[in-house]
């Protein structure tokens, strides 16, 4: 879903900034700069985020696995 969502939103964006009038290589530069800036920063950030809370989230995604195995399971039963 998530895929899909960002598939329709660059569908969006591809028909409605050529109607703008943006002249398209200027629109090339800064859409690619813009997403290389943009993919750096979130890799670094979650770089971060990765060492610092490493271990908690490994918890906090067990946990809601074996939660949620459990509610699957009850549903199944009743």
């Amino acid at each position: 879903m998530t895929s899909l969502s960002i598939s329709l939103d660059s569908l969006g964006v591809g028909i409605a900034l050529p109607a703008v009038g943006i002249p398209l290589l200027p629109l090339l530069i800064m859409v690619s700069i813009t997403t290389t800036a943009f993919t750096f920063t979130g890799l670094a950030f979650g770089a971060r985020l990765g060492e610092r809370y490493e271990h908690g989230a490994e918890r906090a995604a067990g946990t809601m696995l074996v939660a949620l195995a459990a509610l699957f399971a009850i549903e199944k039963l009743i």
